[in-house]
């Protein structure tokens, strides 16, 4: 017997078809740029990682509100109650998770990025599927303004690789627009050229947010979705609209970002293999990034994968509320680094981790959400 479902064929709120940017006059564009630097520099020192003071500040507005949000690297309270700082790791890096994500995503709708350094290759991946309009970063934390010597923010040469190889070239493809600040001489220029959201190019495999139709097919057919078939990493997730307190469930599977196609994906994949820097778009991450856009969050105990996140993804859910994750019991974690976070996060109570079996899986991400006794399902 199917289990039921919503009804509703709407489309998530929390879009709007103007562009912040074409709504801004030169004046107001180099105010709100110095703005997000500013206050991203201010909120850096609220930091919780020794050497990398990284603050990140996203910005959004409407008809009658202007609104900021600043947010630092932080680590889990769970864990800075049990004593971790960042010279800890757990799994493949240290315990902090990156004011990027964090602030990306508790902003909803059309938002601008801000940060006062540049962006490592997991927060730009997320500011991609996020579908930011612009990111705009801090001058005095570029190559030459920093260099390996500093002790706040080094330009290693590591960082610069990464930088020049991954992150520049994620950005190009996907042509989300870069800005480079300086707040002192109320400077802006521009380091990346892009397009508004709605003209880029998308991902090799979006999000898909489900119609009742397809949910239907899930249920009659878990497996066609959820397989592990090629080794492709899957997930589906249910979200609720923080405006209407509708439900949405929504599919991700292994994409490469924007702009690369099969070719160049597969050379990108092969040159970064190590997870901290995995290619491909998390899909889990890529469910958060668009559910945060459409003006909803992931529900916890309502994420079902056929995969287990890298240990910072696994970290970056945590500190976004989700304390309870399962995956299909097929799937055994594939490196030591994964399952040292795993079991790090489980022993501090962040995240419960169930492995279950495919259906079952399925009804339990489905589990308490039912119709009203005179809705039928279509």
């Amino acid at each position: 017997m199917l289990l039921p479902f919503p009804s509703t064929t709407t489309e998530p709120s929390g879009l709007t078809t103007q562009t912040i940017l074409s709504q801004l006059s030169r004046d107001e564009f180099i105010d709100i740029a110095c703005k997000l630097i500013l206050r991203s520099r201010k909120k850096s020192a609220n930091s919780h990682h020794h050497k990398y003071l990284v603050g990140a500040t996203t910005y959004t507005q409407n008809e009658e509100h202007k609104t900021y949000l600043s947010l630092a690297n932080k680590i889990l309270k769970n864990l800075r109650r049990a004593g971790y700082t960042s010279h800890d790791t757990v799994g493949d890096g240290n315990p902090t998770v990156h004011g990027e994500f964090r602030a990306l995503y508790r902003m909803p709708g059309n938002v601008l990025l801000g940060c006062n350094t540049p962006l490592c290759g997991n927060c730009m991946k997320s500011a991609i599927m996020r579908g930011v309009e612009a990111i705009f970063l801090d001058a005095d934390s570029m190559p030459g303004a920093k260099d390996e010597n500093d002790e706040v923010n080094p330009w290693t040469q590591e960082r610069a690789d990464l930088w020049n190889d991954l992150c520049l070239p994620l950005a190009r493809a996907a042509q989300i627009p870069i800005y480079v600040v300086d707040p002192e001489k109320k400077k802006v220029s521009i380091l990346v050229t892009g397009l508004p959201p709605d003209q880029r190019p998308k991902p090799q495999h979006p999000v898909e947010i489900l119609t009742p139709a397809e949910l239907q097919a899930y249920q009659q057919d878990p497996k066609h979705f959820l397989d592990k078939e090629n080794n492709v990493r899957r997930v589906i997730a249910r979200a609720r609209s923080v405006e209407t307190g509708e439900y949405f469930y929504l599919h991700a599977q292994d994409s490469y970002p924007p702009g690369f196609d099969e070719i160049e994906g597969t050379r990108m994949t092969e040159k970064f293999k190590d997870a901290h820097y995995h290619f491909t778009l998390d899909p889990v991450i890529h469910i958060a990034m668009v559910a945060a856009q459409h003006g909803m969050k992931l529900e916890n105990g309502k994420i079902l994968a056929n995969f287990i996140p890298s240990s910072g993804r696994q970290l970056d859910l945590a500190y976004v509320g989700i304390e309870e994750l399962y995956y299909t019991e097929n799937h055994v974690p594939e490196s030591q680094d994964v399952r040292h976070a795993m079991q790090t996060l489980s022993k501090h109570n962040a995240i419960h981790y169930e492995s279950l079996p495919l259906y079952q899986g399925f009804q339990k991400i489905l589990n308490g959400h039912t119709l009203p006794e005179n809705e039928h399902t279509p």
